[in-house]
Parts: C-alpha cells; structure tokens; sequence
C-alpha cells in the first residue's frame, strides 16, 4: 500500500477499547522504522490506563521496539507478542472503490522463526494492493459527521505490507517490490532468541525513509510517570488482560 501516514490501534473487549494509538513515522516495504505512540485511552473507556500516559510522546527508533516495551509496560512481559499482529489500522482507499469489493488483503503467507518457535507472516504481495493509494487511519469515526464510516476496513498493520513509499515512481516501486519479494515472495529472516532491543530489531538493518516530517529520528529517553529520565516500569504496574 502507498500512504503518507501510518496510525494504528491495539484495541480489546467487547465493544472493543483502544488502548494505545502509535504513528508510524516512517516505513518502507516491510521495514516499520521510528514510531511514536500519540495517545493513551483516547476514549476514556479505560481508567486503568491512566497510569500509563507517560508513555503518551514516547518515540522508538522502530515499530517492533515500540511494540514489546508498551506491552511490557501493560502486561508485564513480551513473551510471544506478535508486533504486527497486535495493532489495526483502519485503511481507506484514496479513490473510491465504486462498487468493487475491498481488496483482499493479508492473502500471502510466509513462514518465520523466532527463537525455538514458527509462525505465520501474512502480507499482501498483489501488485493490485502493493500500489494501491491508501490513508491508515486509527479509527473509523468520521471526523465531520462523528458517525461511523463504511469506506474502509479495519486490518492488522503487518497484513498491509508491503509499504510503497510515495516518493517513488512506479517503475521504482515495481523493482523495490521485486527486490523483497523477488520469487513473489517475501522471505522474513529468522530471528535468534535474545532479550531487548536485539528482540526488536526489525526485519533488516536498513532504515526506512520517513512517511512525512514529524521530528527527530533518534530514540528519546525514556521517561517513566515523574518526567525523570528512564524509568522502566515494573510487572506490579502491569494490567491484567481483559
């Protein structure tokens, strides 16, 4: 998909709350770099989450960081996350569809290890949706009517890529695809089990090209509740899985 800006949402329950909305700054193919989380408990369903809006300005240097800190932060451990499955986007079509069904996204499947263990990686390798102009969005409220709105799909941010880079022309996207998908493909590397950021280190060691200019690139510190540098929170702050 082809977008200018990333936003998406861990939500859970029923009706479903979100929890946690992140931005991602910048992305390229299947390379999710600098990511910031914008919001905590945006829609104040969740007192429980209160103590946690320190994480609210918090950057990462890339989306699966981001992801397994925010999840410790919560739920007091990163055993088992899947990064890209966690968080939705509600993505739009820049033109409208006119009748057509929704392209079918997340049809490709690859197989990835990390540690000991295998699993599933969907991706949408169809040139159709590869190219497809889109805005990713982190809710499906319409903004003018405050109703909810029927022209997009909630989909898992990993089930959207490969990320096309606007900047590029068609003939540049068309080899940039080929080069990560070279048989039609997408290989993930395998990932050696190991404990912080080498866990979060994203799928190669390029870094992706900002979506759009937000601000610096380097990680920030970590500020905990009190503002004072790194402050990492503990499993007794984490909250049980609803």
């Amino acid at each position: 998909m082809r977008t200018r800006n990333i936003e998406c949402i861990w939500r859970e329950g029923q009706p479903s709350a979100r929890l946690i909305v992140l931005q991602i700054v910048s992305a390229e193919f299947f390379v999710f770099g600098q990511t910031k989380c914008i919001a905590v408990n945006p829609d104040g369903t969740r007192p429980d989450l209160e103590a946690f809006r320190w994480l609210v300005g918090r950057s990462w240097s890339n989306y699966p960081a981001a992801v397994l800190e925010i999840h410790k932060a919560l739920r007091g451990h990163q055993t088992g996350v899947r990064e890209y499955e966690l968080f939705e986007t509600y993505v739009v079509p820049d033109e409208p569809l006119a009748g057509k069904a929704f392209p079918k996204v997340g049809s490709r499947r690859s197989k990835a290890q990390r540690g000991g263990e295998r699993y599933d990686v969907r991706y949408s390798a169809e040139p159709e949706v590869a190219m497809l102009p889109v805005s990713m969005l982190a809710s499906d409220v319409c903004p003018v009517t405050n109703r909810p709105r029927s022209d997009g799909k909630w989909i898992k941010v990993g089930e959207c890529r490969p990320i096309v880079p606007v900047r590029l022309s068609k003939e540049d996207a068309a080899m940039g695809l080929l080069k990560h998908m070279p048989d039609g493909r997408y290989h993930p590397p395998n990932h050696k089990s190991g404990k912080g950021k080498k866990r979060a280190r994203d799928t190669d060691g390029q870094v992706p090209s900002k979506l759009q200019e937000t601000g610096p690139d380097a990680d920030e510190a970590p500020q905990g509740p009190s503002g004072r540098g790194e402050e990492k929170p503990g499993d007794e702050r984490a909250l049980p899985a609803r």
